[in-house]
């Protein structure tokens, strides 16, 4: 399992996809190709189309992820900064002139506003939880990607079948490239959530 799982993202070219696009119309234009070699072929090439537009996607998550992860920082001093200064103590107490109705008015806010830390302090308990899971999550994409692109490796360097038309083999061999690159790309994108 010599390939590289976790390359650093590059865009798939324009020509890329014009290339296979191209290779479709050729195809759909050949009058000497049986249908079902024909089905075949586009078949990959529709494939391939989708996986590049996976890449797009993939590359897309990790810019965001990178975009968060540099904010971050910045955010966490912020936060650091708001809970370094000593809480406001609160007013307890109610004005002298004030009817049952009024302290009860303000109990009532004074409840409220606990149920709101408290539902607060459990969103926190709970993105913890989630937090982890994610990691181990994660961890078993990345594996299973990994076993992918081992195999996708095997299939490219195996030798086109001999019962196979030329150019399914060919289109079958593009979108196997096209997968392994998606997925070079997510495992790249998952990595960076790891670290």
């Amino acid at each position: 399992s010599g390939v590289a799982w976790g390359q650093e993202p590059t865009e798939p070219s324009e020509a890329s996809v014009a290339a296979i696009q191209s290779a479709m119309a050729t195809l759909e234009a050949r009058a000497d190709l049986e249908e079902g070699v024909r089905a075949a072929a586009v078949d990959y090439y529709k494939q391939a189309l989708d996986q590049l537009a996976k890449t797009q996607e993939q590359i897309a998550r990790g810019a965001e992820h990178t975009r968060v992860t540099n904010q971050a920082p910045q955010l966490l001093e912020g936060t650091r900064e708001k809970l370094s200064a000593p809480p406001a103590s609160p007013d307890v107490s109610a004005p002298e002139s004030a009817t049952v109705a009024q302290i009860e008015q303000l109990r009532a806010g004074a409840e409220a506003e606990l149920t709101t830390l408290r539902e607060l302090v459990e969103k926190l308990r709970a993105e913890s939880t989630r937090r982890a899971e994610r990691q181990s999550l994660v961890s078993e994409q990345i594996a299973r990607a990994g076993h992918a692109l081992d195999a996708i490796s095997d299939e490219l360097k195996a030798p086109p079948s001999e019962t196979e038309a030329p150019e399914v083999s060919t289109a079958r061999l593009v979108q196997a490239k096209a997968r392994r690159s998606a997925l070079r790309v997510e495992v790249a994108t998952l990595e960076k959530e790891l670290a």
